[in-house]
């Protein structure tokens, strides 16, 4: 029995449940967001040319204006996993990933004297607070890099670490700059701790800056981190298009963008998570608690603003929880009572090597699986789906035949939600709009918005000013019932999730 508990750790099986439970539920529900087909395209097009993009080649509307791909690196990894293994494969990457990201988490939660069952209470709050902005997209990037980046600042701000270990972070920071703007997040991160290092190192708090090398160390560290933000294709073009982007007023336009909602599951989950926080951070008091604790706040309040920051906002707090509650009063009254809830452990715990056999067994079986193409639920090759009720799959038949009408790129009126989609699917064709914002800029998408919403007789406009022939709108939309009242154009099919249309001239 105890060797047999040596495989099966409480986080083993975390692992194990989180990874079959991603891999069940995000057959289609991880790929519902347009960006995940157009990330991947752009990936392939710098594979197969071996030149970063520096116009856009995939609009109508914005052909050859200035476009910068600044998540190449994750687009590649995107595009390489997609060749090899194609959509199962992806899903099989992000499933494992977050799996075993949380099954860190809980890791530190365990080995501080939690009950594996409070840690997978906490688990599941947090899981709440984030699986509406998981997408098979390269932000997935600053979930992992932030959550390793914060990790090591709280294992040095507890001194199990020494400070040189942050000389890690400079090359986290590199890639994870090449993958995703959220690293300016993490670079904002990075600054709050080292300034409340330095902060209680002069206040006589416990700082773990205790030598003056130590102090030089953050320096350097903090330059290599600000320095990796120009270490890219585009040199210091990314940098000035991350900040554009950050002025953006999107909250009309994109879901992910709009502030935290009491009222949506996901404001729900964000809220209830955020108060467990602070009452574990209120069992401190009267000790003031340290600055890096407080990160997870910082997190709260941007998750407030723009509900897309919510996952960051949960693992911050998973891992700080694991900091915090041993100097809880909470923890001080369960061990006195000799409860099982929270039992201090006599000497630190490691994981092991053999809590994570089983693990990479499981995931090595499903690589097999996929690359051999045997057909397995959950596992297998074909197990990914594009769910028809989102996404206009009973309608490619007829816009491939469309596509192929002309040896010139076709042009398409699109909603937003199907711009990455027909980019994907369908690369003789040119798109109206799809949801890289910084392309189109603020106006254009605040215009497209209100024609969306209560303004669709824009789309005559449109249609005189850039002469497309085919629209692709959802069912029931407003471009959809002003459509149907036009003699000019004839609804050549309606699907289960759209219709698509044909301009005939004016009669």
């Amino acid at each position: 029995m105890n060797q047999l508990r040596a495989y099966l750790r409480p986080e083993t099986c975390i692992f194990i449940v989180l990874w079959l439970g991603f891999l069940a539920v995000g057959r289609t529900q991880l790929f519902r967001d347009p960006g995940t087909y157009w990330h991947i395209v752009v990936g392939e097009r710098i594979l197969d040319t071996g030149r970063f993009p520096e116009v856009d080649e995939f609009s109508f509307t914005c052909t050859n204006q200035p476009w910068l791909a600044t998540n190449w690196l994750g687009e590649i990894a995107m595009a390489g996993v997609n060749r090899w293994l194609g959509f199962d494969g992806l899903l099989l990457m992000l499933a494992t990933m977050l799996a075993a990201l949380y099954a860190w988490a809980a890791h530190r939660l365990i080995r501080v004297g939690l009950h594996w069952s409070l840690a997978v209470v906490l688990i599941a709050l947090a899981l709440a607070a984030s699986v509406h902005n998981w997408h098979v997209r390269p932000h997935m990037a600053t979930l992992f890099a932030l959550a390793l980046t914060y990790g090591l600042l709280l294992d040095v701000d507890s001194q199990r670490r020494s400070v040189p270990w942050l000389l890690w972070l400079p090359a986290l920071f590199l890639l994870w700059a090449n993958a995703h703007g959220g690293v300016l997040g993490g670079l904002a991160t990075l600054i709050t701790v080292l300034t409340g290092w330095i902060a209680e190192r002069f206040l006589g708090g416990s700082s773990p800056l205790k030598e003056p090398k130590h102090f030089l160390t953050c320096g350097a560290v903090l330059a290599l981190c600000c320095a990796s933000l120009l270490l890219n294709p585009y040199l210091h073009r990314t940098l000035l298009l991350w900040l554009d982007i950050l002025g953006f007023d999107l909250p009309d336009i994109i879901q992910e963008h709009r502030p935290l909602n009491p009222g949506e599951l996901s404001g729900m989950g964000i809220l209830a998570f955020g108060l467990v926080f602070i009452l574990v951070l209120i069992g401190v008091l009267p000790q003031w608690p340290r600055i890096a604790w407080l990160v997870p706040l910082l997190w709260l309040s941007q998750a407030w603003a723009r509900n897309r920051h919510g996952p960051l906002f949960a693992i911050t707090a998973l891992l700080a929880i694991a900091e915090i509650m041993p100097h809880t009063r909470w923890a001080a009254y369960l061990t006195r009572k000799g409860s099982d809830w929270f039992q201090p452990p006599a000497e630190p715990t490691r994981l092991g090597l053999r809590p994570l056999l089983l693990p990479l067994v499981l995931v090595m079986t499903a690589l097999l699986m996929q690359s051999t193409r045997l057909q397995v639920p959950l596992l297998g090759h074909g197990w990914v789906k594009e769910d028809s009720l989102r996404w206009p799959v009973d309608l490619m038949p007829e816009l491939e035949r469309l596509s192929k009408t002309s040896e010139q790129p076709v042009p398409i009126f699109n909603d937003m939600l199907y711009g990455g989609y027909v980019i994907y699917h369908l690369p003789q064709m040119r798109v109206f709009v799809d949801d890289r914002c910084e392309l189109y800029g603020n106006q254009s998408l605040h215009d497209y918005a209100e024609a969306e919403r209560s303004q669709p007789e824009r789309l005559s406009e449109w249609q005189k000013r850039w002469g497309f022939k085919l629209v692709l709108t959802e069912n029931g939309s407003q471009f959809d019932r002003y459509l149907q009242g036009r003699e000019e154009w004839k609804e050549l099919r309606r699907g289960a999730s759209a219709v698509l249309y044909q301009y005939g001239g004016p009669r």
